[in-house]
């Protein structure tokens, strides 16, 4: 079968296979009819980042075999069917523009676009259990959900945002005041003609969402994003009976391990304020500073500087506070690791865009934004990005967490373009464009880019 026999859709899905990207394609024979399989898969799509599958294709070792299926408009409207059935599965994810009967040579297969669920909508689940039901995708396979994994997914799906929820039996003797009215100081720095700065501090608490009363339930108390950000060490920790943001500089020129033995560490248990306070200053000392001046103000920032403000911000305001798990941040000669139990709640592409937002914890990203240590909802990726890139350096890489329940981001002090590259970039002739260099050179280094990653 030759390519041109092929059609765009299809030809297109056997490209992800050849490269690797089976994550997102399922491939089954279909010879007897609609697998039994084939809803374990839609779940797995569905509470992953969406798939292709198509019916009438085998494969083995990356190589596809087409035999094709029988009657495939029949098993298109077996599987349509199906799908709308509740029992089957719990969600609807395909609609009727997603299927299609492709024809590849003498063969017909049938092709199914499965999106990714709404958060809102998951965990979607087969048979009508959502513990015993439930998968997600790794690697390319479908793997089934434990109790936690699927708690954590109703957790996420919840309309009410985690960090709103009001806790009972916490207080004011619960916050740290030395570090509320810290935050109070630079709220008044950096707003200085905002009303807020006349309120009482209860007042101003409930301002900033550290406290919050429920019209509906009539309660009122302490939130957790005000213990979070502001609670004693004894108060998280009654709270999350593991709290830790640990900080460490490890030696070598390698890429930062969090195996590697360490020459400095801040193991920080306490609230987030703190711990900014704390690690910032560590993360940052030692970067070189040009001598600028804005007016007769001293530029004391670098695009670095920005840079790795944005990832510590990041790391503090989207972790997810129910889980259990550190968050860790690494410092070696050759760059940085921040990771954060949580994934991204929003898909990679538009992640590194920017033009989307889904916080976990929307009032933590406030605080950090009224005092002037974060950007817009959803700017961060994309401003670390462009920070790095203004410098030459290699492009962040970003794990958003569809392996493992984290986020992961890695900053290196790596040229992109470096004079070796340049001098191969000559070889190759040219004159290429700024877009076409970077290209060129990621996958000389990557062995392949992907248009998200270019854009």
């Amino acid at each position: 079968m030759s390519e041109q026999e092929t059609p765009s859709l299809v030809n297109s899905l056997l490209e992800r296979l050849e490269g690797q990207e089976a994550l997102e394609l399922e491939l089954k024979l279909a010879r007897g009819g609609l697998p039994r399989d084939i809803w374990p898969t839609v779940s797995a799509f569905a509470n992953t980042r969406g798939g292709w599958i198509v019916l009438g294709i085998s494969e083995r070792e990356g190589i596809a075999t087409i035999e094709g299926v029988p009657h495939p408009r029949e098993l298109l409207q077996q599987f349509s069917d199906q799908a709308r059935n509740r029992q089957r599965i719990s969600y609807p994810v395909c609609g009727p523009t997603d299927t299609s009967v492709e024809r590849v040579g003498q063969h017909e297969v049938v092709v199914i676009r499965v999106h990714a669920a709404p958060r809102t909508a998951r965990p979607v689940y087969v048979g009508g259990n959502p513990y015993g039901g439930t998968y997600v995708r790794r690697h390319a396979g479908d793997f089934h959900c434990t109790q936690p994994e699927v708690d954590r997914m109703m957790r996420e799906a919840s309309n009410t945002a985690a960090d709103a929820t009001i806790l009972t039996g916490y207080g004011w003797n619960d916050l740290d005041l030395t570090d509320f009215r810290g935050f109070r100081q630079r709220h008044l720095t950096a707003h200085p003609d905002s009303p807020r700065n006349a309120h009482d501090d209860q007042h101003f608490l409930e301002s900033v969402g550290g406290w919050r009363h429920d019209r509906e339930t009539d309660q009122s108390g302490l939130t957790v994003a005000g213990l979070i950000m502001f609670g004693t060490i004894e108060a998280i920790l009654s709270y999350r009976t593991r709290h830790l943001i640990d900080f460490r500089i490890v030696p070598g020129e390698a890429d930062p391990d969090p195996n590697e033995r360490w020459t400095d560490r801040v193991d920080w248990e306490g609230n987030l304020f703190g711990a900014f306070r704390a690690i910032y200053p560590r993360l940052t000392a030692g970067l070189p500073v040009p001598f600028l001046l804005d007016g007769a103000t001293r530029i004391d920032r670098t695009p670095v500087h920005d840079a790795l403000r944005e990832a510590l911000v990041n790391l503090l305001v989207h972790a997810d506070y129910g889980e259990a798990d550190a968050s860790l941040v690494l410092r070696s000669e050759r760059g940085y690791l921040f990771r954060n139990p949580g994934s991204s709640r929003v898909l990679e592409e538009d992640l590194l865009l920017g033009d989307r937002s889904d916080p976990r914890n929307p009032a933590i990203v406030r605080m950090f934004r009224l005092i002037g240590l974060a950007e817009e909802a959803g700017t961060g990726v994309p401003t670390i990005i462009q920070a790095w890139r203004s410098l030459g350096l290699h492009l962040p890489r970003i794990d958003v967490g569809t392996e493992r329940y984290e986020f992961g981001l890695r900053l290196r002090y790596a040229h992109l373009l470096s004079e070796e590259g340049r001098l191969w970039l000559q070889t190759l002739g040219g004159p290429w464009q700024e877009a076409e260099q970077l290209a060129l050179v990621v996958a000389r280094h990557e062995g392949e880019v992907e248009n998200s990653t270019l854009r």
